[in-house]
């Protein structure tokens, strides 16, 4: 509550006490909760719907290991091969010397201090145009790839760079 004086004709000064309301109507409590009903509505599904989602980040998972096994080819001088099946992928190199021989030793992933594979994508598919892909110590690939996932865009692999791309 305030205070305010007031000066009458008198000398003597009176004090009145003056209220000031602060708060919301109903009316405007009523608006609000409607136009949040409204956005509710409107966005919920989106949420709901984890399809999208779950193909997009499938889509970068894959992306960052393809990009990782060409680094780790570079880095340990050891070609680098990704093999990728519908449900999955894994990254494998060959035990040392890593010269010739078969690919046997899965690529340890620097996070969480295990192989470096998926196998859990929520439903999403892969369609590798050809499996497995080998990047060499240069970092290009073995050649030209492309990788079609359900829901989200395609990955291309070129060959003689070994660049990962999004198409």
């Amino acid at each position: 509550m305030a205070v305010r004086r007031r000066r009458g004709n008198n000398k003597a000064a009176t004090c009145r006490l003056v209220a000031f309301e602060a708060g919301f109507t109903t009316i405007e409590l009523i608006a609000v909760i409607i136009i949040v009903g409204i956005l509710a509505g409107l966005t919920l599904p989106h949420f709901l719907g984890r399809d999208a989602f779950d193909a997009r980040g499938v889509h970068d998972s894959l992306v960052s290991a393809l990009r990782y096994a060409q680094k780790k080819a570079i880095a340990s001088n050891c070609p680098v091969q990704v093999q990728i099946q519908s449900g999955g992928y894994s990254l494998m190199q060959r035990p040392q010397p890593c010269d010739s021989g078969a690919f046997t030793d899965p690529v340890i992933d620097p996070v969480g201090d295990v192989p470096f594979a998926s196998n859990n994508l929520h439903g999403v598919t892969l369609s590798p145009s050809r499996s497995p892909i080998t990047f060499s110590p240069t970092g290009a690939a073995d050649g030209d790839a492309t990788i079609a996932i359900t829901g989200a865009p395609a990955v291309q692999i070129v060959g003689t760079t070994g660049y990962v791309e999004t198409q």
